[in-house]
């Protein structure tokens, strides 16, 4: 099962969310809501251009935990 760390990062990142919503991604919000609460994930073109902006690695994002 997929981990989610993408609202730590987002939280620590040097912009605020909404810089990075409305400016970087240009998503709408309901979209990026749901990348932040972990009901969605971006896709993969969206996670490697987030990636870039942020100069972060791909697989910090999320992390794989095995189920109990």
């Amino acid at each position: 099962m997929l981990k989610s760390n993408f609202r730590e990062i987002i939280e620590t990142s040097p912009y605020k969310p909404s810089y990075i919503r409305d400016k970087i991604m240009k998503v709408h919000r309901n979209t990026f809501s749901g990348w932040m609460t972990g009901k969605h994930t971006p896709s993969v073109e969206d996670l490697f251009k987030l990636a870039y902006h942020l100069e972060k690695k791909v697989d910090e994002f999320y992390e794989w935990e095995e189920e109990q």
